[in-house]
């Protein structure tokens, strides 16, 4: 396994796109991760 550099972290945009698709199922549930955020 190689040492990660900041080169190797993809841009701001590319977490917010990951979000994207995870916030409803995040926010959606009452218990379980959902609860604890």
């Amino acid at each position: 396994m190689s040492e990660q550099t900041p080169d190797d972290v993809p841009g701001i945009d590319d977490w917010q796109r990951l979000l994207d698709g995870k916030v409803a199922v995040v926010t959606g549930g009452g218990d379980g991760i959902g609860g604890a955020v």
